[in-house]
This record gives structure tokens, sequence and C-alpha cells, in this order.
């Protein structure tokens, strides 16, 4: 008697609980799935008119693409570019994280004129910052819409519109939702060493293609999610996987840390007291916090480009509110790994106070580089 091959819905009943909730099926295999990729598509290109219509900031035309066209040049005469003559009376080009001269997403601005390709390069990094929060999404289980919902919200909210114009500062965030998607899968697979592999190169992409300002952020949030997954999934074994996708990102990127160990030693100034933190546009009074969570929802996009980069901007008030009744969920719940990230939210806010926060200063004391 002829038999069949046992479907996909069969073979996922047959799993583990931990393991059958986080096994979806293919998306092109569901109408929502298409509606998912139809609604995801007309985002990305609202997303990508708005960075490539967004009006030249000044780092990027006197620093940021310059330097962009020092490591292109560089690589097509096969060559590192290890020192800059043209920033600043001369710099450490692979030894200023930066630069980002060890990442090679750099090839996808080489076609274009110098300008515009950054902001292809900006463009495609939305691409990797949409798609790895509807992975996040889906990953955990979320049910439809929540997963496209994600990456609207993340493609749309202040701090993405802000960031997103920015050639150093977007690419390591951007990175950060694939590490997040790693690490639950690594947590919840039968097959921790796929996982751990991924994690690992998605860990080399958050640290060797940016500011080292967004990959602290983005390092920290992706040790306190894996710390709260763990907790979550009662996932504590798979910690020597994590630690080991932690030491073959750090080989990797070994070349870019060791030039820029060597220019820091070299640097006459490698830190900054409290004062260099007094500016408005380096903190933010308490007094207008919430103002810059939940945003100015009338505010044309081309007024918060002029408004400066320092700052992270607003979240939303709608995500704000989405947000809080998630706790509430989470809490209820035990999700600890969407706990630790709001705890760590808050940690966050009080640091943006400026030096007038107590756990600023503790912090610039204890974490490495904070001060930098």
């Amino acid at each position: 008697m002829r038999t069949s091959a046992p479907s996909t819905s069969v073979a996922s009943a047959t799993m583990p609980p931990a393991i059958r909730r986080y096994v979806p099926a293919p998306l092109w295999k569901h109408r929502l799935g298409l509606a998912d990729l139809v609604i995801g598509f007309m985002a990305l290109v609202g997303a990508a008119v708005r960075v490539l219509g967004a009006p030249p900031n000044v780092d990027d035309v006197t620093y940021a693409t310059p330097a962009q066209q020092i490591t292109l040049a560089a690589w097509s005469r096969g060559e590192l570019a290890l020192w800059s003559s043209d920033a600043f009376g001369g710099t450490a080009h692979l030894g200023n994280m930066q630069t980002a001269a060890w990442y090679p997403l750099h090839l996808v601005a080489a076609p274009f004129p110098d300008l515009l390709g950054s902001r292809v390069y900006l463009t495609v990094h939305l691409v990797v910052f949409a798609a790895g929060l509807y992975a996040l999404g889906r990953v955990m289980g979320l049910r439809r819409p929540a997963p496209i919902a994600l990456a609207l919200i993340g493609l749309w909210m202040g701090t993405t519109v802000a960031r997103g114009v920015l050639t150093v500062h977007l690419p390591p965030l951007a990175w950060t939702p694939a590490a997040l998607a790693a690490v639950w899968w690594l947590a919840t697979t039968a097959r921790p060493v796929r996982a751990a592999a991924t994690l690992g190169v998605l860990l080399w992409c958050v640290v060797v293609s940016g500011h080292p300002q967004s990959v602290l952020m983005a390092v920290s949030l992706i040790t306190v999610w894996s710390v709260g997954v763990a907790a979550e999934h009662r996932a504590w074994r798979r910690t020597p996987y994590a630690v080991g996708a932690a030491g073959a990102a750090a080989a990797m990127a070994a070349p870019l840390l060791l030039a820029v160990a060597d220019a820091t030693r070299g640097a006459a100034h490698t830190t900054r007291d409290l004062s260099a933190l007094l500016p408005a546009e380096y903190n933010i009074p308490p007094r207008v916090l919430p103002l810059w969570l939940l945003g100015r929802p009338f505010e044309s996009v081309a007024a918060i480009f002029t408004q400066g980069s320092e700052r992270v901007y607003y979240v939303g008030a709608t995500t704000a509110a989405l947000a809080i009744i998630g706790l509430g969920v989470a809490l209820r719940t035990r999700r600890w790994s969407l706990v630790a990230v709001a705890a760590f939210g808050a940690l966050a806010a009080t640091w943006s106070v400026g030096p007038r926060s107590p756990t600023l200063r503790v912090a610039r004391a204890l974490i490495p580089g904070f001060d930098q």
C-alpha cells in the first residue's frame, strides 16, 4: 500500500512543545503571509523614498561619505585603508570604528556616486532592519499581524527616522533585530550549532559596521535579551553556544579591534568628563522626557532631520501604549525576555537625562567604552 510522507503539520505536532511553538509555516504558503509581503514592500518603498530624499547632513558630507570613499578606493586597489590623510590632518582609518573599514557591505555603495551611494547603503540597511524585526516576530511565534506590525513600527518610529540617514549609526542597529531572533532560535532549537553560527555572523556584523556608540547600544541590548531569553526558556545549558558565538564574532573582528586598541592608545584623549554632556543636544531634561518619548504627531519628517542627531528620538504614543500593554501581558505570562528589555529601556531612559543622573555616573565608571 502506498504511503505518503508526513505533512508539515503532522511533523510539527510530534515536536516538543518548546520547539513546535516556534516553527512557522513558509511565508508564501499563507494568504496572510502574502499580505505581509505586500505591506512590508510598500513600507520599505516609503522608507527608501524618505532616506533617498532626505537633505544631506553635515556628518555625512564632511566625514562619513568621504571615509566610505577612502575605504572603497583602497579595496579597488586590493588594499586595506589603514590611514586617512584627508581627515583632521591625518587619522587612523581602520582603527576608527566609525569608518567601518572591515565591513563588506560598503560594496553596495560602490556602483553609485558618493552621496547617492551612501543613501543606497542606508536603504539596504533599512531592509535588513525591517526583515530582522519581522523574523524576530515570526521566530517568537507571535500571531499575525504582530510580526509585520513590529517591522512597520521599527521602520517609521522617530528613532529610525532620525538615525536612518546617518551612515555611521544605522548599520549596527540594523543588524540587532536579526541577532535577537538568532538568540531566540538558539534557545529553542534542537540544533543549536547552526543557530550559534548564525548568531556569531550577526554579532560580527554588529561590531564591525559602524559607530562605537551604536555598537555599544546594540551589544548591550543583545546581552540583556540573551539573559531574559535564557531565563524564560530555562536554556542556561545553551550558554556555552552563545559564548562561542560571541568569541567567534570577536575573532572575525580581531583586525578591527586590534587596530582600534592601537589607535586608542595613541590618542591624546580617550575619555570625556561630565561637562561634555552639559550641552542641550547631549541630554534630555526630565520635564520634556515624556514629549521626546511620545513624539510630535503633526511634525513633518523634514523637521526631525533639522533637530540634530545626538538624541535618540521618540518611539511614538501608539508604540508606547502598546509597550505598556505588552509589558503587563509579559509580567502576567512570565515572558522574562520582554521584561528584561523593558527594564533595560527604563534604565537607558535614566541615562538620557544627562550628568544629573546617578545611574549615568555608575555606567561611566563600570561599563567599558561608555565614556568614549
